[in-house]
């Protein structure tokens, strides 16, 4: 079943990872500390590591806030490697959603 959303925040992460916009394994970088990573796995969901305790989060703004202890657009805060430079997550959305034109 094909998916038209005019809506970007309908768009998930399991969305673009079915579209193949990003791939299982994609590593998210913070935007407060790119040092502190996390990947996506297979299911959409975000794995991060905190103080040595693996967690999954369904959405990028629990991510966020667990890694920060603040509320944030997680979708604005973790960021992908593309060509050597980092992009808002958000950024992906809009491809999917031309790619769904």
């Amino acid at each position: 079943m094909e998916t038209k959303t005019n809506d970007l925040t309908e768009i998930t992460l399991k969305m673009l990872l079915d579209e193949g916009i990003i791939e299982k394994g994609t590593v998210l970088y913070s935007d407060t500390n790119p040092t502190k990573t996390a990947k996506i796995n297979s299911d959409g969901f975000i794995d991060l590591n905190i103080d040595g305790s693996q967690k999954l989060y369904p959405f990028p703004s629990g991510a966020a806030r667990a890694l920060v202890n603040l509320s944030v657009n997680g979708w604005k805060f973790w960021k992908v490697k593309i060509s050597d430079e980092l992009k808002e997550i958000s950024d992906l959305r809009q491809i999917y959603k031309e790619r769904k034109k």
